[in-house]
């Protein structure tokens, strides 16, 4: 099918009237038609994606507009929509409190996480949808600028079938990558019971050298990774109208370092003392299970997602800052955390002029992150710069190790309920009135222990919280749609997004004394609230040509209030979260496709985003009328595929190319730390022979080598590093082979 944000195989792009069919499950309640549902809803073809070599989160940004993704390495990444961004990615994502704006779910669980959202693979998938603005009715807090779903394929209870497949690449300044993967599905009892299960294996090249380890000697391609991933689900039809799901996903990923070099040494080189990198495990269990009970449908969703991060970075300048010394040291973190949630909903499943969804969602969440900051010598350093007394050893400040610099547990324990609905009135048929509500209630303890030098409230007295807050309220959405054909829909919406608050982490009086005499400030705040956002647009949605063409039209205006930003103690490095500002965000988006004869379809979609401050934002060194940072003003994409016969089978060639336009780090681009990225496109392309159950093809992504860094400026920490600026490299140009068999 044609898609929105990526070609596919034209033959499969229409039913036999010519409509297209590209169905989505975002209004939760059962498959709709794209074309039918009035929201701005980007589909992405994941089979396209295979084709060309692309498989990873990264990947998706390539292909959708009004979306950004930052990665640091693998696993460690931000995703925003419609330029609702202050701030780059977190490499260690230490304030366990900040939140995620876009919400990622795997089918029905939620999977997202602030500064580290799982990178899946992108395999077995059906289709990956991209919901653009506020979800909270449906989605909860997790979805203030926007969802993506990643869409699972289900076992099929009637077909025995399967599929191998296997690539291998090379990438510019790198080395050799490949990947293979593997399907089967196996009907247990027709028509009853199935199994469907899925592998991937794959590890990816370093591009990236350092020049600092290893006395001076040029370490080649540190940031090699590896990836493995694992699915199996079974479908159970308990009776027609009764069907129950099971799924369990694990994915393992390791990286061996980041993808970040400096502006003052040779591109895609980075200077660090001490090896870097990070794992993540993820596992993720759910049942879900539906039964249609004549005009009404009734669902269940349980989950329980448990996953362990960790990182490790070079920090030898932190430590520098005190002693003047460079010296080898760490900043070491282990984050573990498990959820378990449960939903149900009542939705309606007849025709009528009245359609509704309601559900009740509960949420259990853990997360303990320990990290330390170590040093060498660093006990001996502090003594000899007057910081310590002879004898000093970081066990007496309460620190992990003798040489700990800093050193920290936090945790959190969240309980939430959320009470939602949406009722849909049809006065007339061609006429829809929307109105949903979300109540929740949500309570979070917070437990932290600092310890160490940079941790004590004084030498000797480690720093211990132990606090609280909570949140509730009501959450509204409204909408109109009006369908003046078969062909043309029109649609209004106003809704509200919100997301969480939490409680700061303790500011040791004693060392950043003099840094909060200079904010004029004699005690920080024990926690922040909530932010929250009103999203109003407007857009269409049309079909051309009996279905042949699409063309879909939205406009957004949003005002984002309290926004929780970071205020920074200077001297002592520390900060703390307040919520201070307002930034407005205006644009419009377009997705369309058509299919000019058989066989050759082209897609595009394009974004423009103008989001700005509204007033100044002191945290944010923002003046009024600054344009936020991260997010490209321009992004425009365009794919096209062109199947024909080929002897006994048929040759597809697939090209997707995406430009963005450049962007800033901050907000103030008088600043001395303001950098720019300049403007980047990205190009991928595949050619693909099938023949029956054979396929083989070449491939390549970041063709034109356009997409290259997003640059940041280094901060007053990092003083020590090489240049004024570092860059999150993108992987160079990747050219490849694959090869699938299917039976």
């Amino acid at each position: 099918m044609l898609l929105a944000g990526g070609p596919a195989f034209a033959e499969e792009a229409y039913a036999a009237d010519g409509q297209e069919e590209i169905l989505v499950t975002a209004t939760r309640q059962g498959e709709v038609r794209l074309q039918d549902v009035p929201m701005s809803i980007s589909v992405i073809d994941t089979e396209a994606m295979e084709r060309s070599g692309e498989d990873g989160l990264q990947s998706l940004a390539h292909r959708a507009a009004s979306i950004m993704i930052q990665e640091d390495t693998p696993g460690i990444n931000r995703i925003d929509m419609r330029g609702l961004v202050t701030a780059g990615v977190a490499g260690d994502s230490a304030d366990i409190s900040v939140r995620s704006m876009v919400g990622v779910y795997l089918d029905e669980s939620s999977i997202a996480q602030f500064g580290g959202n799982p990178d899946l693979r992108v395999f077995d998938l059906e289709r990956i949808e991209v919901l653009k603005g506020p979800q909270g009715t449906q989605f909860g807090a997790g979805a203030m600028s926007g969802t993506i779903r990643y869409i699972t394929q289900k076992p099929d209870t009637n077909r025995f079938f399967g599929s191998a497949e296997g690539t291998l690449s090379t990438t510019r300044h790198g080395g050799t990558n490949y990947s293979v993967r593997g399907m089967t599905n196996i009907p247990i009892i027709a028509d009853t019971l199935a199994f469907r299960g899925a592998i991937y294996k794959g590890e990816d090249s370093g591009f990236i050298d350092s020049i600092g380890m290893y006395n001076g000697v040029v370490a080649k391609n540190i940031n090699e990774t590896r990836n493995f991933q694992l699915r199996g689900a079974v479908r159970w039809y308990v009776t027609p109208d009764l069907v129950t799901d099971f799924s369990w996903t694990h994915a393992r990923l390791e990286a061996d370092g980041r993808n970040k070099g400096y502006s003052g040494l040779k591109p895609y080189q980075t200077s660090i003392l001490v090896p870097e990198g990070s794992s993540s495990d993820f596992d993720l269990f759910n049942n879900t299970t539906r039964w249609d009970v004549g005009p009404v449908t009734l669902s269940s969703s349980t989950s329980f997602l448990k996953r362990k991060f960790t990182y490790t970075d070079s920090q030898e300048s932190y430590p520098a800052n005190y002693t003047g010394v460079l010296l080898p040291a760490t900043f070491d973190s282990i984050n573990k955390t498990e959820t378990w949630t449960q939903e149900f909903r009542l939705s309606s499943s007849a025709p009528g002029p009245l359609q509704y969804n309601f559900g009740v969602y509960y949420e259990k969440l853990t997360r303990d992150f320990w990290e330390d900051i170590w040093a060498q010598d660093i006990s001996e350093l502090l003594v000899d710069a007057g910081y310590r007394s002879a004898g000093y050893s970081a066990l007496y400040d309460g620190g992990f190790y003798k040489d700990s610099f800093f050193s920290a547990t936090q945790a959190i324990n969240e309980s939430q309920i959320a009470i939602y609905g949406e009722v849909t009135y049809s006065p007339v048929e061609s006429l829809d009135l929307t109105a949903g509500v979300r109540y929740f209630d949500w309570h979070q303890k917070f437990d932290l222990y600092f310890g160490a030098f940079t941790g004590v409230l004084e030498a000797g007295t480690p720093s211990v919280k132990n606090d609280s807050t909570s949140e509730s309220g009501f959450n509204p959405r409204f909408r109109v749609s009006y369908k003046a054909n078969d062909d043309l829909l029109f649609f209004a919406e106003a809704s509200k997004g919100f997301r969480f608050g939490g409680v700061n982490q303790p500011v040791p009086p004693d060392l950043c004394a003099s840094g909060m005499a200079q904010e004029g400030i004699t005690e920080t705040p024990s926690d922040f609230g909530a932010d929250s956002l009103w999203s109003y647009s407007v857009g269409n949605k049309a079909s051309f040509a009996g279905g042949r063409a699409t063309a879909n039209f939205t406009a957004f205006y949003i005002k984002w209030s309290d926004v929780q930003t970071k205020r920074l103690i200077p001297v002592c490095w520390y900060s703390f979260a307040e919520n201070a500002g307002e930034v407005v965000s205006k644009g419009l988006e377009f997705d369309g496709s058509t299919r000019l004869f058989d066989g050759f379809n082209l897609s595009a979609n394009a974004s423009y985003t103008n989001a700005k401050s509204k007033g100044s934002i002191v945290n944010l060194t923002a003046n009024s009328g600054d344009p936020a940072p991260f997010f490209p003003k321009w992004i425009v994409g365009a794919g096209v595929d062109y199947t024909t016969p080929l002897g006994a089978g048929s040759l597809l060639f697939e090209a997707n190319w995406q430009v963005r336009s450049g962007f800033w780090n901050v907000f103030n681009h008088e600043l001395s730390s303001a950098r720019k990225t300049p403007s980047q496109d990205f190009l991928s392309a595949s050619i693909n022979y099938s023949l029956g159950n054979f396929e083989i093809g070449l491939f390549g992504t970041n063709l034109s080598g356009g997409t290259k860094y997003i640059l940041r400026d280094l901060s007053y920490r990092e003083a020590f590093y090489p240049g004024d600026s570092y860059n999150f490299y993108a992987r160079p140009r990747t050219i490849g082979a694959r090869v699938k068999a299917s039976f």
